[in-house]
């Protein structure tokens, strides 16, 4: 099969499409590459094109199209099989697209493999049956593969939608001539050529008649045995082998005497319409020639159809009949417009029934009967149908109304919707499909309204809505289900109003919400609930408004606010904030219509003012702020230009915040310090909003985020490294939304991961890679962002499982090389949902989780090779919360409790065995108050105060149990010894800022060294050592940036090795190896980037 695909129509219709290539972008830039190389493409500069179109990411939603138009490049350049490989890509990404299928067909068939070809087309078909351009590209494969009969049939019901494609009658014609069927060859020919008047197929026409161009010699196989109107078409078939057309005494009636003119002429004044044959031939190239000769227009289409020979008297004739050939070529279009508008029926057109109706770019619509005239009356039945030649819709129309059964369907052909109507109104009980065929809703009716129980459902079957109706009113429960936010509502009506009682559930059977309507408007008392079942707020509504006193909790059930509103539903009286100890942190009073209209009072933790604020209306007036000892820091009023300075303060007295407040405003540039005095952030405001340059820091002082915000909303490049100052994150924003790609990063600068987003979505595919840099998992994403396939690979990069869930909810399984399942999970509704599992190579299990549709909920628990638990994370509907429990060859480790999200609470580590080694307590996060350290004997090592992470003071318990003065840090270098209670050293470091810098060394009693651990502003740096009360080594490893990577060592405590291997960036890399107390190895565990492959025990 020669490329293009399809001859472009060069008179009588303006353009038939060589292939469609409608796509939607992600972003404009990616779309203007695209066509900037087709542009290339199209003036026949493919490698230009190809470099083009190797520049869109393969996380680009376009991709799919920059692809598929490559291999287009690739197939001009005669690189068949790379087009094919690239083709078949772009199909596989996008198999919803009917160009990209039909190119794939046609690579196919130019590679020689027609039989794959037309099994392929055979395929599209079904989804794209009204695909005149697949029908071709089918027709084109049968001749190819010698079934012309096949051939005619399929181009035949092209041509009945596209009936000025030339190369399809010229495919017709062929396809006739090779069965032996000179007359319907002849007709096609014609009209192939005045479609396309080129010397080609004046040629190739010419060739058949003297017989250059010979026929199949086995004519009997295509005999018209089943046609009514055989004897006259074997008629005519004898009369086109008479050679009656080029004998002398044969009167032509026409200027231009030629072989294919003599013939063609012999035919159209012997053959005869006849208006009950239903025929294709009959009703469009038999009638058209015979009302051509009625009117006198045979000698002008000769002339039209020989104008590009090289003959001076055809050249002279159109020179001067111009008006003539413009007229004939306009009553050509007309008429064949006319027969394909009723369906190539006359009694349609006597009757004018309209059949086949096309949009302005003659693009079919629809297919049905529809009386022409003012009202323009729709009647029977109907084919509603996509530009891609898909099925849109089916039914039935009864004086333009529809009526009885009408069904929709997806862009693959699967039903979408099955509608029940009785005179245009929907009537009875209708039903919604998603593309896998489960139901989506089930509606029921009566005369247009709802009447009875509707039901929808996700794509896995699980319900989204229920309620009953009666004659259009709701009535009783009304059931919806949220399953991406989680939770479930139930809701009572009477009369079409929400009436009653109305709940709220958490998707884990936890009580959400209750609340009360009265005329579908919430009254009364409103309660909600954390998913773990503590109160989160309450109070009261009147007339959908908040109204009296509110009150929200902590997740520990201590107060978090207390305010009040008036009968306008607005802030009214006393409002104050707690922290979690249940102490005030912040009095507003008081508020009136909203605004806040008197003193604001805040509060450090232990109760002290830390500032106190004169608001009028919301606008700060004055302020004064103190230390936590009371001394006054600062105090500001309100100038002239009702600008104010205000300045914030931690309970030592070093500056918090610093900036501008005008007309209530914030304004200019505004700082917020770390308690150790370095930046935190540097945010610029104009008129309240963010605006120029963002940065956030570290708190050991290089930057952490950097990126510009214009009027509130970040835009453009956005920037975020790790502490040492490389990347860790970087990609693009557009109006506060993620846009374009995304690139993550490890912390020895390799790529983590590549996304694309557009309008804050992620789309297209999303890449994700190991430390060692091998593919780890590929996930795509929809047009809604919703992940729809995985891809895993091995540890040797190949892939190990492909995952759609695209239609369904699925089990999946993931296997080692050995067969040994690695991963098995299940997945509904594009998230995960019910049990997920990890295993070993060794067949244990090395992690499990439960998810309730796409939420965390239930115990994740992670195990070592051996089946010792390492981990237990507790999680209430995606949200950690309760105790974190980390484990040590099987022993407990550590506690860290976390509510909702948060880290709060009392962290505990533990000593081998099973004593306190130190506590310390952190709110919002952050490591804030007291700190202790323990030896294995439980004495008291040293206390620490953090403030935010930074360590603020330091001391430690004398002789008499007392703790001696505290030493506090200091913004320079310093050099601290902390000691036991009997005197003997218990720790020696260097603080700078608040934060360990340099080597730090603790001790057991008695003065052997227990860790001796060196930091860099913060972070682990460098050597770290632990030593068992015997003075042995009891572990060595190396860590950069705070993460082990280097060699690690574990030894026995006798002194022998234990384990050995090697960490990369807190992810165990290589070989490591296992040893007994007498040095024998035990085994062998081999890993890559964290992921363990291979388990060999000696």
């Amino acid at each position: 099969m020669k490329k293009p695909i399809l001859t472009s129509l060069l008179v009588l219709v303006v353009s038939f499409s060589v292939i469609s290539q409608t796509r939607q972008s992600a972003l404009e830039q990616s779309t203007s590459l695209v066509e900037r190389g087709i542009e290339l493409y199209d003036n026949n500069e493919y490698h230009k094109a190809i470099e083009v179109f190797d520049s869109v990411s393969p996380c680009d939603p376009n991709y799919a199209w920059a692809i598929y138009e490559k291999s287009l490049c690739k197939w001009q350049l005669d690189e068949n099989d790379e087009a094919y490989r690239l083709c078949r890509e772009a199909h596989a990404l996008n198999p919803s697209d009917a160009a990209i299928a039909i190119t794939l067909g046609s690579i196919l068939d130019d590679l020689g493999k027609t039989r794959e070809a037309i099994d392929s087309f055979l395929s599209s078909l079904k989804k794209w049956p009204y695909n005149s351009n697949l029908r071709f590209n089918l027709g084109v494969a049968y001749l190819r593969n010698n079934q012309p009969e096949e051939a005619e049939e399929v181009l035949l019901q092209g041509i009945r939608i596209k009936p000025f494609h030339a190369t399809s009658h010229l495919a017709l014609a062929q396809a006739n001539f090779v069965m032996g069927r000179l007359p319907e060859s002849y007709l096609a020919y014609n009209m192939a050529i005045l479609m396309n008047p080129e010397l080609m197929l004046l040629t190739e026409f010419e060739s058949c008649i003297t017989g250059a161009r010979d026929s199949l010699n086995k004519q009997h196989m295509y005999l018209r045995h089943n046609d009514d109107n055989a004897e006259k078409w074997e008629a005519l078939d004898l009369l086109m082998r008479s050679e009656l057309a080029f004998n002398e005494k044969f009167r032509f009636q026409g200027d231009l005497d030629f072989l294919t003119s003599r013939q063609s002429y012999l035919l159209f004044t012997n053959m005869n319409y006849d208006a009950s044959d239903t025929s294709l031939y009959n009703q469009l190239y038999v009638r058209f020639f015979e009302s051509m000769i009625k009117e006198k227009l045979f000698n002008t289409s000769l002339y039209y159809s020989y104008n590009q020979l090289e003959n001076e008297k055809i050249k002279k004739w159109i020179q001067n009949n111009i008006e003539d050939l413009r007229s004939f070529i306009e009553w050509s279009k007309t008429t064949i417009l006319s027969y394909r508008n009723y369906g190539y029926n006359p009694v349609n057109e006597k009757a004018q029934h309209r059949m086949l109706h096309f949009d302005e770019n003659d693009v079919l619509l629809g297919i049905g009967r529809m009386q022409e005239g003012n009202n323009s009356i729709k009647d029977g039945n109907w084919i509603i149908t996509r530009g891609n030649g898909s099925v849109s819709e089916r039914g039935f129309y009864k004086n333009d109304a529809s009526d009885g059964d009408w069904y929709i369907y997806h862009e693959d052909g699967n039903p979408a919707q099955h509608l029940k109507f009785s005179g245009g109104m929907l009537d009875g009980e209708s039903g919604t499909f998603h593309p896998n065929g489960r139901p989506s809703g089930i509606y029921s009716r009566k005369e247009g309204e709802a009447h009875g129980v509707d039901r929808e459902f996700t794509l896995s079957g699980f319900p989204l809505t229920e309620f009953y109706a009666r004659e259009g009113k709701k009535e009783g429960t009304a059931k919806e289900y949220f399953y991406r936010q989680g939770f479930s509502r139930s809701t009572s009506f009477k009369n079409n109003k929400a009436e009653g009682p109305y709940t709220e559930t958490w998707l884990n059977g936890i009580t959400k919400t209750t609340g009360t309507y009265q005329d579908s408007i919430p009254e009364g008392i409103t309660t909600t609930w954390y998913p773990d079942g503590s109160k989160e707020s309450e109070g009261t509504l009147k007339n959908g408004l908040p109204s009296g006193p509110w009150i929200k909790y902590y997740p520990n059930g201590s107060k978090q606010e207390t305010y009040e509103f008036d009968e306008n539903g607005l802030l009214s009286g006393i409002k104050l904030f707690y922290n979690r100890e249940g102490k005030i942190i912040r009095n507003d009073s008081i508020y009136s219509g909203g605004f806040l209209k008197g003193i604001r009072t805040n509060y450090y933790p232990e109760g002290n003012i830390s500032s106190t604020e004169e608001i009028d209306h919301d606008t700060l007036i004055s302020y004064k702020a103190y230390d936590h000892k009371g001394r006054l820091l600062a105090s500001e009023k309100l100038d002239q230009n009702k600008s104010i300075v205000y300045r914030t303060f931690f309970y030592d007295g070093s500056p918090e915040s610093e900036g501008m407040i005008r007309n209530g405003l914030y304004e200019g540039q505004w700082k917020f310090w770390y308690p150790n005095g370095n930046i935190q952030n540097l945010l610029n405001f104009s008129g309240g909003l963010q605006s120029g340059r963002q940065i956030s820091y570290h708190i050991s002082g290089g930057i952490k985020d950097d990126f510009t915000c214009i009027d509130g909303l970040i835009e453009g490049e956005f920037r975020s490294f790790y502490p040492s100052g490389k990347p860790e994150r970087k990609g693009n924003f557009s109006e506060n939304e993620y846009d374009g790609e995304w690139f993550e990063y490890y912390a020895n600068d390799t790529i983590e991961s590549r996304s694309f987003y557009h309008k804050g979505l992620r789309k297209g595919l999303s890449m994700n890679f190991a430390l060692s840099g091998r593919r780890n998992y590929d996930e795509f994403f929809n047009n809604e962002g919703d992940s729809y396939r995985l891809i895993l690979y091995d540890a040797e990069g190949k892939p190990s499982a492909d995952i759609d869930y695209s239609l369904d909810s699925i089990h999946f399984t993931d296997h080692y090389p050995s067969g040994q399942i690695r991963r098995q999970g299940s997945l509904s509704d594009y998230v995960f949902h019910g049990s997920q599992e990890w295993y070993y190579p060794n067949g244990r299990l090395q992690r499990v989780n439960n998810m309730l549709h796409g939420h965390q909920n239930g115990i994740m628990k992670y195990w070592d090779h051996q089946g010792n638990p390492e981990m237990e994370v507790p999680y209430i509907m995606n949200k950690t919360h309760g105790l974190i429990k980390r484990y040590e060859y099987g022993r407990l480790k550590s506690v860290d409790p976390y509510e909702m999200n948060v880290n709060q609470g009392v962290f505990m580590e533990y000593h081998e065995n099973g004593k306190v080694y130190r506590k310390m307590n952190y709110r919002n996060d952050l490591k804030n108050g007291y700190a202790w350290y323990y030896s294995p004997d439980s004495i008291l090592m040293y206390r620490m105060l953090f403030v935010q992470d930074v360590i603020r003071e330091i001391s430690y318990q004398d002789k008499s149990g007392k703790y001696v003065p505290s030493i506090v840090a200091t913004p320079e270098l310093q050099d601290v010894k902390t000691y036991y209670p009997d005197g003997s050293l218990s720790a020696a470091f260097t603080l700078e800022n608040g934060l360990f810098h340099g080597k730090f060394t603790s001790f057991y009693p008695g003065g052997r060294p227990f860790k001796e651990i060196y930091y860099h502003k913060g972070d682990n740096e460098g050597l770290s050592i632990t030593y068992y009360p015997n003075g042995k080594l009891k572990e060595k490893l190396i860590f950069s940036q705070d993460m082990r990577h280097g060699d690690f060592t574990y030894y026995h405590p006798g002194g022998q090795k234990s384990k050995e291997g090697r960490y990369m960036f807190n992810r165990e890399d290589g070989e490591w190896r296992y040893y007994d107390t007498t040095g024998r190895m035990t085994g062998q565990l081999f890993y890559d980037s964290g992921d363990l492959y291979e388990i060999r025990e000696l």
